[in-house]
C-alpha cells in the first residue's frame, strides 16, 4: 500500500512540475507506463504552451481525483502487485485523462476554448415580391421580308464613257403599312475582279410611306467615275446597304443580281476630258483640296479630298469606312459668270483621314466656255463658302 501511495505522490508531483514547465528526468524506479507517458509529457511540453493557473489546478485536482478513484478500487484488490494494478483500466484512464489535458492546455492557449464572440444581430429584411424586369429594347435588323428589292440598268454592257442608268424599286411586302426612312436606300457599285466598292450612292432624305403591295422606284445615274473621278472599266454589280425604318435597320436583299460590265474599246465622246486642279481652299477649320474635273458630253464630274472636321470619326463596316455623322457638301457653279447653278448634293467616300467627295452636274460645257466658277457652300453642318476657279482653255 505505501509503494501505490508513493507513486501517487511522485505521480502528483510529476503533474506540478510539468505543468510548471519542468523536464522530468528518468527514474529507474518508474515503472515502464510511466516512463512512456512522461516521455509523451516532455514532447507536449516542447510546444512552450503555458496553461493558466485556473487551469493547472483544474488539470491537478482532476487527475488526483483519478489517483483517489484508483487507490480506492487497490484496496478492494489486496495482494494484486504494483504492476498488475498499474495495468487495469482504471489506471490507464488516468493516464488518457493526464494526455488529454496537457494537450488541451494547448489548444486553449491558442484560444480555441475561449469562449465565442457574440454574432451580430441580423435584422431580417421583409421578402420582396418577385418582380419581371423589363423587357431590354435592341436596335437588331427588322427581317428583310418586310421589304423586297429589284433593281435594273438599262443594259448589261456599256462602252466606256456611258452614262449607267439604274433604277431601283423597293415594294412593301407586310401586311401593314410602313415607313422608311432615308430614301433611297445607300447603294455601291462594286467591282467583280476585288469585290470593293468603286463608287456608292449617299443615302437619300426622303421619307416614304408605304401601303401593303406598294412600291417606291428611284433612278440613278452613273457616269463610269470612280470616287476620285477616274474613268473605270470591266465588270461591276449592285449591292445596297440596310434601310431605316422607324429608326431601326431593315436588311435589304436583291432578289435578283445586277450585273454590268464597261467594255474599255471605246473613248470618251466629243469635248470630253479631265483638267488636274490641285487647288486648295479653308473656311471654318476646314481644308478642301479640288482634285479635278471631268467633261464628257454627257455632264461634269468635279471631284474634291476634304480633311477631317473636328467632329469627325469613322468606323469600319464591309464595304469601307461609314462616318458617325452626315458631312455631305451641297455646292453650285457657274460658266463664264452666267447664271448660278445647283451642282446638288456630293457622293463621299469616307476615310480614316478625311473625305473623297465627288459632285455629278448633268450639264454639258457651254461651246466656246472659257472658265468655271466651283462653290462649296457647306460641309455637314460646317459652313463656306469653298470657292475655286477652273481654267477651261
Amino acid at each position: 500500500m505505501s509503494r501505490e501511495k508513493d507513486a501517487g505522490k511522485k505521480f502528483s508531483e510529476y503533474v506540478d512540475r510539468i505543468l510548471a514547465g519542468e523536464d522530468i528526468k528518468d527514474d529507474p524506479a518508474m515503472d515502464r507506463d510511466l516512463r512512456e507517458a512522461l516521455e509523451f509529457a516532455r514532447k507536449i511540453i516542447g510546444t512552450r504552451s503555458s496553461p493558466s493557473v485556473k487551469f493547472q489546478a483544474s488539470l491537478k485536482a482532476s487527475l488526483l481525483q483519478k489517483l483517489d478513484e484508483r487507490e480506492e478500487r487497490a484496496r478492494e484488490k489486496q495482494g494484486r502487485s504494483w504492476g498488475l494494478f498499474w495495468r487495469q483500466p482504471a489506471w490507464q484512464a488516468v493516464v488518457i485523462v493526464f494526455l488529454i489535458v496537457i494537450i488541451g492546455s494547448i489548444l486553449w492557449r491558442t484560444g480555441v476554448f475561449l469562449p465565442a464572440s457574440p454574432l451580430p444581430s441580423v435584422t431580417t429584411a421583409p421578402t420582396a415580391t418577385a418582380t419581371s424586369p423589363p423587357p431590354m429594347t435592341t436596335s437588331a435588323p427588322l427581317p428583310g421580308e418586310l421589304v423586297s428589292v429589284t433593281a435594273r440598268t438599262d443594259r448589261t454592257s456599256y462602252r466606256s464613257g456611258d452614262v449607267v442608268n439604274i433604277e431601283v424599286e423597293l415594294k412593301n411586302d407586310s401586311a401593314g403599312s410602313l415607313t422608311l426612312e432615308k430614301m433611297p436606300p445607300i447603294i455601291s457599285l462594286m467591282s467583280v475582279e476585288t469585290a470593293q466598292p468603286v463608287y456608292t450612292f449617299s443615302a437619300g432624305t426622303e421619307t416614304r410611306t408605304l401601303a401593303p403591295g406598294e412600291a417606291a422606284r428611284f433612278n440613278l445615274t452613273w457616269p463610269q467615275l470612280d470616287f476620285t473621278g477616274r474613268p473605270v472599266t470591266g465588270d461591276y454589280y449592285l449591292e445596297l446597304e440596310d434601310l431605316e425604318l422607324k429608326g431601326r435597320p431593315v436588311q435589304l436583299n436583291l432578289i435578283r443580281p445586277v450585273r454590268f460590265e464597261i467594255s474599255p474599246d471605246a473613248t470618251p465622246g466629243a469635248g470630253s476630258g479631265t483638267i488636274e486642279v490641285d487647288r486648295s481652299q479653308a473656311a471654318s477649320g476646314i481644308t478642301v483640296t479640288l482634285r479635278r474635273v471631268v467633261i464628257s458630253d454627257t455632264g461634269v464630274i468635279v471631284n474634291a479630298f476634304i480633311s477631317p472636321p473636328r467632329d469627325y470619326s469613322v468606323f469600319r463596316v464591309e464595304t469601307g469606312y461609314r462616318a458617325s455623322r452626315d458631312y455631305s457638301a451641297p455646292a453650285t457653279y457657274t460658266f463664264d459668270g452666267g447664271w448660278v447653278k445647283d451642282a446638288g448634293m456630293s457622293a463621299i467616300e469616307y476615310l480614316q483621314n478625311g473625305m473623297n467627295q465627288t459632285w455629278y452636274i448633268p450639264d454639258t460645257v457651254p461651246p466656246g466656255a472659257a472658265e468655271m466658277f466651283f462653290n462649296i457652300t457647306s460641309v455637314g453642318d460646317w459652313p463656306g463658302p469653298w470657292t475655286f476657279y477652273i481654267p477651261l482653255k
